[in-house]
């Protein structure tokens, strides 16, 4: 639903509309194709159906992500016919390495909180001891030298002890055929008995062998001495992108990728933005800006990017920036500090005829004189790019506005704000 107000009859006093936040009305209207997922207030996943918003975990904040693939056939560890537990043979498409002395056996699998998942109980008897689970072939997921992909899945610990045992995130280039090259190696925590959804691990992997042409993940067990534990494994992915997104299944008893299309967000007010106002965001993002995008929390634009305010964590740092760009260029870039991953944190946007100013956290307003960019049309909500292929992958809170440049006290007060 849209609601049509004209911004000059909203706050002559100045008080804010509220764009997005608890019990707004629906100003935002929000596309997507296809279903998606997300956490519900107790915790578990839910599918969300198209064109509807994600409000996300307990404090319902709106979940805005790019398009993404999972490119994993079998992230559901699932077996097409009859597995017959106990097993030594793992999940379709799956592999498992076991050094002398090691056993795994594959014995139950179901759904947590709507994480499908396979139980495995891994058995070392003595001596030194190695074993690998990999959710994929190593020569079906095609990679390209500069592509950054992240892997992610969700491990928990049902029986026994892992006291003695070191966990690593594998993320492995290889050429066409399998052969590996290199990999980046992340210590996983140990797994825990705390519920499955709180317990992803997380890797990230630049190609940088100009021979790599095919990626592959999985998890390392290593222990000095012998050890007996039940593992809970669910919902592996691997994605292409420098951040881990949301899960992604194929449909129940399907093999195959999945995809996700772009969450779009958007605010058009009728008559646009004007050359006065303040915006002030309140959200959060699990992850710094990879190298190889920022990350979009807030555009006002005219409908493209040559012309537009932005509010975005910009890429390789934990910087969050108050952006003006006109005719395709940048005419300021104000730095409001670096936020917390994982914390959430507040920014004022404000600009008038002639000038351009930004705070977050309450911190120092910075400021620049630059030429209002024309046509400001509509906001898009949680990203930095009218493609789509800048946005947050995290959650906003809520957004106010007002329509006109308020004093830098206020906007400080407005950043500071809890």
């Amino acid at each position: 639903m849209s609601i049509a107000i004209g911004l000059p009859a909203l706050v002559a006093d100045l008080n804010a509309l509220r764009v997005l936040g608890p019990g707004h009305p629906g100003r935002v209207v929000v596309q997507r194709g296809g279903t998606a997922l997300t956490l519900d207030p107790a915790g578990a996943y839910q599918a969300v159906g198209s064109d509807m918003p994600r409000f996300q975990g307990a404090a319902q904040r709106l979940l805005v992500e790019e398009a993404r693939t999972n490119a994993l056939r079998n992230p559901r560890g699932a077996y097409a016919g009859t597995a017959g537990f106990p097993t030594a043979n793992p999940p379709d498409y799956w592999y498992t390495y076991t050094s002398p002395g090691v056993t795994i056996s594959f014995v139950a699998t179901g759904s947590e909180d709507g994480i499908p998942y396979v139980d495995a109980d891994i058995v070392a008897t003595s001596g030194a001891y190695g074993c690998r689970v990999v959710f994929e072939g190593n020569s079906q997921v095609v990679c390209a030298p500069g592509q950054v992909w992240t892997s992610s899945f969700f491990m928990r610990l049902l029986a026994g002890s892992v006291g003695n045992v070191s966990f690593t995130h594998r993320v492995m280039e290889r050429a066409a055929n399998g052969t590996f090259i290199a990999s980046t190696d992340i210590g996983a925590n140990a797994p825990t008995a705390a519920p499955l959804t709180t317990q992803r691990a997380r890797a990230t992997r630049a190609i940088g062998d100009p021979s790599a042409a095919r990626i592959v993940n999985g998890v390392d067990f290593n222990a000095s001495s012998a050890f007996s534990a039940r593992l809970r494994f669910g919902l592996p992915q691997l994605e292409l992108g420098g951040v881990a997104t949301s899960p992604m299944l194929p449909a129940a008893g399907s093999f195959g990728p999945a995809s996700r299309a772009a969450d779009l967000a958007v605010w058009a007010p009728p008559g646009g933005f004007g050359g006065s106002g303040t915006a002030v965001i309140r959200a959060m993002l699990p992850a710094a800006a990879p190298f190889s995008a920022s990350q979009g929390l807030l555009q006002i634009d005219d409908g493209g990017d040559a012309n537009r305010l932005l509010i975005r964590n910009t890429s390789g740092s934990a910087t969050v920036h108050g952006v003006a760009d006109s005719g395709g260029s940048t005419l300021a870039a104000l730095s409001g500090g670096n936020m917390t991953a994982g914390t959430p944190f507040r920014a004022a946007l404000a600009w008038a005829p002639g000038e351009l100013a930004f705070c977050m956290n309450g911190g120092a307003v910075q400021s620049a004189a630059i030429s209002t960019p024309a046509g400001l049309s509509r906001l898009l909500v949680g990203h930095g790019s009218s493609a789509l292929t800048r946005a947050a992958n995290g959650e906003v809170e809520l957004i106010d506005f007002r329509p006109a440049r308020l004093p830098n006290a206020m906007l400080q007060a407005l950043s500071a704000a809890a």
